[in-house]
């Protein structure tokens, strides 16, 4: 689905925004530690930090962007999921009752899956990737 590429595009831009904010600030610590670096020297590495901060900060909020955009659609879809149960109610009532009385069966107070797979365990970190 589009909107899981783009969140997963979105955090490896931010883990790599990371990493490159980590060497920035790294190599300036060294360059300091050193004290050979002349206050040009210095002062370039601290803009590459602040230059690499700044993309660390922007590649971060993209990323919750891309969450929130993720988390909308599921949302969409999980009230259209509501939607059709709920006008399948009297169904979904009579399938009830019919589990209710079948031996060996589905538990009576199973929750009726309108849907035609069966619903994942969430608790599964398997059953929460992303369906196509």
């Amino acid at each position: 689905e589009f909107y899981h590429e783009r969140l997963a595009g979105a955090e490896v831009a931010e883990l790599r925004a990371q990493a490159e904010t980590n060497g920035a600030a790294e190599e300036l610590s060294e360059a300091e530690a050193r004290g050979d670096a002349g206050a040009d020297r210095l002062a370039e590495l601290r803009r590459a930090l602040e230059l690499a901060s700044q993309r660390q900060v922007e590649a971060t909020l993209a990323a919750r962007r891309a969450e929130l955009d993720a988390l909308d659609q599921r949302m969409i879809k999980l009230r259209e999921e509501l939607a059709a149960d709920a006008a399948r109610k009297t169904e979904l009532e009579r399938e009830v009752a019919e589990q209710a009385t079948q031996r060996g069966e589905k538990r009576p107070d199973a929750r009726p899956d309108s849907r035609p797979e069966a619903r994942p365990d969430t608790r599964d970190p398997a059953a929460r990737a992303p369906r196509e």
